[in-house]
């Protein structure tokens, strides 16, 4: 229930009551795939992912610069990361979704489409451990040394797209179609950069 507790007790700012459930389910499903997330060996890690989320709502929530502190902490966090002084464990890959989604929640305030925008922009640190069970060519379609920046790049061009989504258009089911599009579109692109079944690696 931390995101629930994010979005009720932390973020300052007003807006529909149900950020909550949306907080906790985001979190939570966050939280279960963490162990897996954190193993995903990709350019810079899980915290290149939520670096890249930062950046997408950067582009589409309201009010950014709680937003830009956020990024510049993962961005110390990547680089620990690709110079090997860090790595994320689930209990990281945790930490880093709650800081997203209190940066989600503080910088959308009343604005529901730049909420849902938010969430969506979450990309592969809620969907990555589901790309391996999904159908698909056993070898990728990328070479090796090319597959974590392809991954990584498709998560921030995904994540960028979809915020910058809720930051031009009003309606709410819009906003909702066009992250569930680009989730999925973001889900196949991956699944053929890693190839493998369950064992896609990046």
């Amino acid at each position: 229930m931390l995101g629930a507790g994010i979005a009720h007790y932390v973020v300052s700012t007003d807006g529909p009551t149900w950020r909550i459930a949306a907080a906790a389910a985001v979190l939570g499903v966050v939280a279960l795939g963490a162990p897996a997330t954190a193993r995903a060996a990709t350019l810079g890690g899980a915290p290149a992912w939520a670096l890249a989320t930062a950046v997408g709502l950067y582009a589409g929530v309201p009010e950014t610069d709680h937003v830009i502190g956020v990024g510049v902490g993962l961005a110390a966090f990547v680089v620990a990361e690709l110079t090997g002084r860090a790595r994320a464990n689930g209990a990281a890959v945790v930490a880093l979704g709650a800081a997203l989604v209190w940066a989600t929640l503080q910088g959308a305030g009343a604005s529901q489409p730049a909420l849902l925008a938010g969430f969506g922009a979450f990309g592969l640190l809620a969907v990555w451990p589901v790309v391996g069970a999904l159908p698909g060519p056993r070898r990728s379609l990328a070479p090796a040394p090319l597959r974590p920046a392809l991954v990584g790049a498709a998560h921030a061009v995904g994540a960028v797209v979809i915020g910058r989504r809720g930051a031009v258009v009003a309606e709410r089911v819009d906003v909702t179609l066009f992250a569930a599009v680009g989730l999925a579109a973001l889900l196949v692109v991956v699944r053929l950069v890693t190839g493998g079944g369950r064992r896609a690696r990046a």
